[in-house]
């Protein structure tokens, strides 16, 4: 058994020395440390040479000389590592010293594939903010006690629960994972495919702090629902595009996946690209009412969104957004 962290930097050094010392704290320590780094600035790149000089393991270094984009850098760093599990690593956050050892153990215990952890939310000082990560992201108790490995999926058709640095999967999935398609993001994008054949499994243990600060690139956002609302009301036809196409993307995988797919996870993501679709048109002006309360009535914006807020949404979208860019 061996195990390599792919860790993604980007203008890290804020966070990135105490993450440090967690990774090299963890009581399975890992087999090497892989890092790419997407183009720092400020002095992450330097801090990184140190360390690694430093380091008890291996450290494989990468720099980025132009910057790739977060799921890009992170299909760069699990593309170099040499292990037989790969631990998903952002600069920012914290782990718990038993998160390698545990989530491995996991993995192994139930069949393989991929595993994702719990945990605590933290602001940029440490301090503890008294909030779960699963909830923050929308899996709450109810879809938690739903999660089943036959059909997880379709939890995941709806919003991606499994955060990127709470994963660590099988480095032997990644020549059918492999590539992330242009626009998507690595975590949700892994997390789909690896439950539509049964093979992510939850861990429900807080073993990562995850870390809300201002300058993350991505993540969960301890903002003000009003501040998400309009934000989820400026969504673009493009993006719902983008959506659409993601949804036909990942159909046209898992034809190639290792192992038999439920017919039904094509049925849905087929139903998920028309959605988006459907979403598109709202968006330059076609379609209105009727096709909203139809979809919400059929459970298309239940199971393939966010309910009856993406529906008023829809709605209720700004004239801005009812435009192509």
């Amino acid at each position: 058994m061996s195990v390599s962290v792919a860790l993604c930097t980007r203008n890290g050094m804020a966070y990135l020395p105490a993450l440090w010392k967690d990774l090299l704290a963890q009581e399975l320590l890992p087999d090497e440390i892989v890092v790419s780094d997407d183009g720092s600035t400020d002095g992450t790149w330097e801090f990184l040479s140190r360390a690694a000089a430093a380091a008890p393991l291996p450290v494989k270094l990468f720099s980025n000389s132009a910057a790739l984009g977060v799921a890009a850098n992170f299909q760069r760093a699990m593309l170099q590592c040499g292990g037989e599990f790969i631990a998903l690593c952002d600069q920012d956050d914290r782990w718990r010293a038993d998160k390698l050892r545990r989530s491995v153990y996991r993995l192994q215990q139930s069949g393989g594939g991929g595993v994702f952890c719990d945990g605590r939310l933290i602001d940029a000082a440490d301090r503890d903010l008294g909030r779960r990560l699963w909830p923050a992201v929308g899996f709450g108790q109810l879809l938690q006690s739903q999660w089943n490995q036959s059909t997880a999926w379709r939890i995941l058709l709806g919003r991606n629960v499994a955060t990127g640095s709470a994963m660590i999967i099988e480095a032997n999935y990644l020549n059918w994972l492999l590539p992330i398609p242009p626009g998507g993001q690595h975590d949700a994008w892994l997390a789909l495919l690896l439950a539509s054949a049964g093979k992510l499994h939850r861990l429900a243990l807080p073993l990562l702090r995850y870390r809300i600060h201002a300058g993350q690139q991505t993540g969960v956002w301890n903002r003000h629902p009003l501040r998400r609302w309009r934000n989820a009301a400026k969504l673009t036809a493009t993006a719902c595009e983008l959506e659409a196409d993601l949804a036909a993307a990942a159909a046209k995988r898992l034809k190639a996946a290792p192992c038999a797919i439920a017919p039904a996870v094509f049925a849905h993501l087929r139903a998920k690209e028309r959605l988006w679709h459907r979403r598109t048109t709202l968006r330059v002006g076609h379609g209105g009412l009727a096709a909203v309360l139809a979809d919400f009535l059929g459970g298309d914006y239940q199971r393939y969104a966010l309910g009856w807020r993406s529906a008023l949404q829809d709605l209720l979208c700004p004239l801005g957004t009812r435009s192509m860019p």
